[in-house]
């Protein structure tokens, strides 16, 4: 009611405010709007969850409220807003992707007004927030509350159904099974339609499986019911920290979560008194369930007429949807709206990410042991209690209850502690800006309260275990169990805020796992803990718990100590039975550890900051070279945040190099650097890369005053200016059209990567490139096309690609990844901006290949080589394979050279005796293959050889792979237009470089008579609806029976286009091509290629005819700019 409500305001004020800017109804196209950097998945400018579990979604810029203490956030925690735009929406902007293909490109991106904006949770008044945050608290109560109540009256149902104790606890257990895996999934869906949807429905879902644990008449139906009821009850707890996070600023955050802490943390200890006191009356056990169902009740009306949607994301959706409604303008989106991940695949990466974190993240597996022992100790106190107040003591069972209030109290004494923890968080922002004007106070200065909280479990559990005693009254183990209270919950804040400011926009994954390993494990040791208190009796038993937990009470010391008091510590790693020897030296290679998620690397001449997503600031030569920009970083499509790296850790070095390693669940990221080298090497290992995968890459987003040229090898200069971008009219896919009817595109920044040299961007002083001294690791083969840099249309930013995986002129072809696969290492290199040095620098990595690193330890494959694998080429009719382009590639492969990419690749051409040479190849298992090549003597062959099992060893000596024969067609040619190589050359307007509209040029109908015509008389693409006609006369009368062979052999093809082939006028029907996989070569600018395919057809007895013949092709279907880029046409008898 409440959202209903809230979106219906939310349209009459955009009728509002189109009545005071009545122009905004004819539309924005020519206004310029900035993008709104680091836009963030909650539109609000923090993070939002992935798959939270109770998140306090918060980055680690909170600070105080009290504007006389130093703050980390100021205006720039807003979303960055246009000033100048008009009142309807000042803060949309055009926004494109660096490599967008979708309608994101063409769309307005809403946000909120820069201030005082009545849609935005976080300019919500005081009262209202405080009400959004009490709401979501006692959801939490409630279902917490449903989780222990139960076990208040364990004795009645064992009764009940003839079952034990053990058994009987079952419910309790099964629920908090239920917790721990719900909890996983109901961020994915909560950030797809809102919070209040999943609120209400999962509430409403949890009272009717209430109904039927409490009605149900069996053992099998109580535990179903209860176990599905704590699925659904997941939601408040995984959800009710996003929400927080909605309404209250970072700085703000510092007090809201330990308040929603302390409340919700009531549920599960004030559930067991409620249930003891049933248990111990006359009415059944199944009040327990009624009476749970009677405050969910209370509750779900409560959020659906008092409770607002606040999920920023949902209500820019909201904003977005009205502003289309009033305006008539098609082009306002918000950014939900135009993702495009699925929410099965973001269901799938929230289940399998935790686990994986949990494994491979010692952060993360640390800090949910520490809160699964104090869960532990928690959970089993609802069975234990019955052990220690009514054997000991001979409390009765709703006495017995009661003591659980001791915990309740516990949780009380936190309160305190909510200002003392600000206050130390503010000193250590102090601290920060003095060292740092621009610095975050560390994730470390989260771990205060366990720090002050921390020993007070085991001290307090020891205290329970040796007084609870006969002779000692019961208010010995009672007071005890204040503290028990007060450590827990103290546990319990650190971990979930010192987890998400460390691992940033992965945090919802770390805190999945850290609540999938305590709900797991507490519901385990639900059943353990009956049987535990029985036979070893309550002292031991709670020794035991206690010894454990005091093991892990110096965890939050020694975080803070190895990260606050020595942040300069390069953490070196042991390996080999030895530790790394360190370069020293004013000009040593250098890491600085100055959190888990944030690290310095560099050496004398440039230095990087690489934070937990991006590398930013660097500097070279004491400039700073990224400004506003974004950095770099590494992503793959579909995600929308870059990798977050952390644990720094220096893994191989000597006297003058050190290898850093940054960890992420996906892989590993290595900077090797070198003393007084002008940038460093690169690679990366997979670990979890999402398989199969598409595109793959690190970007270099960087300062576009500092770089304003570009260089691949068929373009060099300016890049376009943003002003210039956004005066045009976009046309397609990042594609303008200026006034004077020429084109701005990114992809006239392409290149063949796999024979590019140096690439990169530059200025009058600094230059930035990559240099890849070999090619082994990047997908496809000789003719594999890559966009390599451009100017981003929203930002302004320039843009170096390195695409080591990449699809821009490919069908989008994806690849599964082997655990271990490395891509690298190349060079980032800098410079003073001189394209010579650059290609200098190209030749001279080029000698050095391989590279002695990475060590065998890292990555053994590197070393495991074959110096060289040779052979030789013939082919069926006795020539020599000249020429033609040789590869090593996948080995039992259906795809195409070019669209290959899972394996290492190797390419070369053969010389004019057909012999061919690899050098440096992977000991591995490769097929090779080879073609007619550019520049080729073998341009009239249509077919390919391919030879699968070749096994590569490491050798130090050639390895001769032998004599392949080629077979290739034996036929009479009766004409071939153009070579076949799979490229356009020859032909008009192939192979000119990259040039967006040159398909324009090419005629809609086109005659071409053979021995008379020129090859470049046909054009290299077809791409209107039209005739190209081929004429040609044969001087004798064909055999009647004579079938002629049409080879038509693409360079490439753009979707949605179709050929139909006749002969002789339109008289006979040969052939027809059409619906082929799109390659994309055609629509972004290039001349030369796209994916080669093949067709033949017969053109029957008796079409041609002694004297006049024609063959046409007419194209009957296309659109603007899609079409068939030729490579050869070829007739002959078969």
């Amino acid at each position: 009611m409440q959202s209903i409500l809230q979106y219906r305001r939310f349209g009459n004020l955009a009728e509002e405010q189109l009545a005071t800017d009545p122009e905004k109804g004819i539309g924005l196209r020519n206004r310029n709007f900035r993008n709104i950097k680091d836009f963030s998945a909650n539109g609000n400018g923090s993070k939002a969850s992935v798959a939270g579990d109770e998140v306090s979604v918060v980055s680690s810029q909170d600070t105080l409220p009290n504007p006389d203490r130093p703050r980390e956030t100021q205006e720039a925690d807003k979303p960055p807003t246009n000033p100048s735009a008009d009142p309807l929406n000042r803060s949309v902007t055009t926004e494109g992707g660096e490599d967008d293909t979708s309608d994101v490109s063409r769309a307005i991106i809403v946000g909120f007004e820069p201030e005082n904006d009545p849609m935005n949770p976080r300019d919500w008044s005081f009262g209202k927030r405080l009400m959004v945050t009490i709401v979501v608290s006692f959801m939490g109560v409630i279902v917490g509350w449903s989780s222990s109540i139960d076990s208040g009256i364990i004795p009645q149902y064992a009764e009940e159904f003839g079952v034990s104790e053990v058994v009987a606890s079952l419910p309790t257990g099964l629920f908090l099974v239920g917790f721990g895996t719900g909890a996983v999934m109901s961020g994915p869906f909560s950030e797809t339609v809102g919070r209040n949807p999943i609120y209400i429905i999962t509430l409403i879902v949890f009272m009717l499986l209430l109904v039927g644990a409490g009605l149900a008449q069996n053992l099998a139906g109580q535990l179903v019911s209860r176990t599905l009821a704590g699925i659904f009850a997941a939601t408040p707890l995984a959800c009710a920290g996003g929400t927080i996070a909605d309404v209250w600023t970072p700085e703000e955050q510092v007090f809201a979560f330990p308040i929603y802490a302390i409340i919700s943390f009531s549920g599960p200890v004030l559930g067991p008194v409620v249930g003891g006191w049933i248990g111990q009356s006359n009415l059944s056990w199944r009040w327990a369930e009624w009476v749970t169902l009677i405050g969910a009740g209370v509750i779900l009306v409560i959020v659906i007429f008092f409770q607002p949607e606040t999920y920023s994301p949902v209500l820019l959706k909201w904003k977005a949807t009205h502003l289309r409604r009033v305006t008539g303008d098609d082009r306002y989106r918000a950014e939900i709206e135009l993702r495009q991940t699925s929410l099965p695949a973001r269901l799938l990466l929230a289940m399998y990410r935790p686990a994986i974190m949990l494994i491979q993240e010692p952060t993360v597996f640390l800090f949910s042991l520490y809160l699964t022992v104090a869960y532990i100790i928690i959970f089993t106190f609802f069975t234990g209690y019955e052990f220690i107040y009514e054997g000991i003591y001979g409390l009765t069972q709703g006495e017995t209850a009661l003591c659980f209030l001791g915990l309740a109290t516990g949780l009380l004494l936190c309160i305190p502690l909510i200002p003392l923890n600000a206050k130390l968080r503010s000193r250590d922002i102090t601290r920060t800006k003095e060292t740092d004007p621009v610095g975050k106070a560390t994730p470390e200065s989260r771990l205060y309260w366990a720090m002050i909280g921390a020993p007070a479990l085991p001290i307090s559990i020891f205290w329970m275990a040796w007084t609870a005693r006969p002779d000692i009254p019961f208010w010995s183990p009672l007071a005890a169990s204040v503290f028990t209270g007060f450590g827990m919950l103290c546990i319990f804040i650190t971990c979930y805020q010192y987890l998400i400011d460390t691992y940033g926009t992965y945090a919802a994954s770390a805190l999945s796992s850290l609540t999938l390993m305590r709900y797991l494990v507490s519901g385990a040791m639900i059943e353990v803990s009956i049987p535990f208190y029985k036979n070893m009796g309550v002292p031991y038993t709670l020794t035991i718990l206690g010894c454990i937990s005091a093991v892990l009470v110096p965890i939050p010391y020694f975080f803070y100590s190895s990260m606050m008091l020595f942040p300069t510590l390069a953490l070196a790693a042991a390996f080999a039975g030895g530790t790394v020897a360190l370069p020293t030296g004013d000009d040593a290679p250098f890491l600085k550890v100055v959190s888990s998620t944030e690290a310095i690397v560099g050496n004398s001449i440039w230095n990087a900051t690489v934070g937990a997503s991006v590398v930013k600031p660097i500097y070279y030569q004491g400039k700073e070279i990224v400004g506003d920009a974004k950095g770099q970083y590494y992503s793959y499509v579909d995600q929308t945040e870059s990798f977050n790296f952390s644990n720094a850790t220096i893994v191989d070095s000597d006297d003058d190099f050190i290898d850093v390693q940054f960890t992420t669940p996906e892989g590993e990221q290595h900077w090797v650097i070198y003393r007084n080298q002008h940038g460093a090497y690169q690679y990366f290992i997979n670990k979890d890369l999402p398989s199969p995968l598409g595109e793959w890459r690190s970007v270099s987003r960087l300062d576009n005053a500092t770089f304003t040229n570009g260089h691949t090898t068929y373009k060099q200069g300016a890049l376009p200016e943003l002003s210039e971008i956004v005066s045009g009219e976009k046309v397609q896919d990042e594609t303008w059209e200026l006034s004077d009817g020429s084109y701005i595109t990114k992809y006239d920044w392409s290149d063949f990567i796999n024979s590019a040299k140096a690439w990169g961007v530059y200025g009058d002083e600094i230059g930035c490139w990559y240099i890849h001294p070999s090619k082994e690791y990047i997908n496809g083969d000789h003719l594999k096309q890559e966009l390599m840099l451009h100017r981003e249309s929203s930002s302004g930013d320039t843009v170096l690609l390195n695409m080591i995986h990449g699809l821009h002129f490919l069908t989008g072809e994806e690849h599964e990844f082997a655990e271990g696969r490395v891509w690298g290492p190349w060079l980032w290199y800098l410079n003073n901006g001189s394209v010579e040095d650059a290609n200098a620098k190209y030749d001279e990595e080029v000698q050095s290949w391989p590279y002695s690193f990475p060590n065998a330890d890292i990555e053994a494959g590197h070393h495991q080589r074959a110096s060289s694998v040779i052979g030789v080429i013939t082919l069926s009719d006795g020539r020599a394979a000249s020429g033609a382009s040789v590869m090593l590639g996948d080995n039992e492969s259906s795809q195409l050279p070019t669209e290959q990419g899972a394996n290492y690749y190797y390419r070369t051409t053969a010389d004019s005796d057909g012999n061919f040479s690899f050098e440096n190849v992977r000991a591995a298992t490769y097929a090779l293959y080879a073609w007619a090549g550019n520049n080729s003597d073998i341009g009239d062959v249509s077919t390919n050889l391919t030879a699968n099992g070749i096994e590569i060893s490491e050798s130090t000596s050639a390895i001769d792979l032998g004599e392949y024969n080629w077979d290739i067609q034996n036929r009479t040619q009766i004409w071939q237009i153009g070579t076949l190589d799979r490229l356009a050359c020859g032909f008009n307007n192939g192979c000119s470089g990259y040039h967006h509209g040159l398909s324009d040029e090419s005629p809609a109908d086109l005659e071409y008579t053979i021995n008379s015509s020129e090859t470049s008389d046909w054009s290299y693409a077809q791409t209107a609806e039209g005739t190209w006609q081929v004429k040609f006369e044969l001087s004798d009368d064909p055999a009647s029976d004579a079938v002629a062979i049409l080879s038509t052999s693409l360079a490439g093809y753009s979707s949605g286009v179709n050929i139909e082939i006749t002969a002789q006028g339109g008289n006979v029907t040969v052939g027809e091509l059409s619906d082929l996989t799109n390659d994309a070569s055609v629509y972004r600018s290039s001349t030369f290629c796209g994916v080669h395919r093949y067709e033949e057809f017969e053109v029957p007895a008796g079409t041609l005819v002694k004297g006049s013949n024609t063959i046409e092709f007419t194209v009957t279907k296309t659109s603007q700019w899609h079409g068939f880029m030729w490579d050869s046409i070829l007739l002959e008898w078969s």
